[in-house]
């Protein structure tokens, strides 16, 4: 939502950003699974990223509702996930699992 002020500023208020799922959860250590990350207050932005770790990874937005982005290739294993939108962290997901 972009809101005026009297004074002619320009301010954008943005809604909480929330992940409801995450699918799948696992995929091959080579990379390259599409995953898809389902919530609510998702925005097109100049820096979407998930990150796996260390590792970040462009996101594609696709809605308010959902934004998709392909797994990094990494050692097998399970991996924190966090999406930050406009260069900020704004949420965490579910742990996701890298197989052999």
């Amino acid at each position: 939502m972009v809101c005026s002020l009297q004074v002619g500023l320009h301010y954008t208020l943005l809604a909480r950003t929330l992940v409801g799922s995450l699918a799948p959860k696992r995929g091959t250590a080579r990379g390259g699974t599409v995953l898809h990350l389902r919530g609510s207050g998702f925005f097109n932005s100049w820096d979407l990223r998930c990150k796996f770790g260390s590792i970040q990874v462009n996101i594609a937005y696709v809605s308010e509702a959902e934004i998709r982005c392909f797994s990094p290739s990494r050692a097998h294993g399970e991996s924190d996930m966090q999406v930050i939108l406009s260069g900020r962290h704004v949420c965490d997901t579910s742990a996701y699992m890298f197989v052999a």
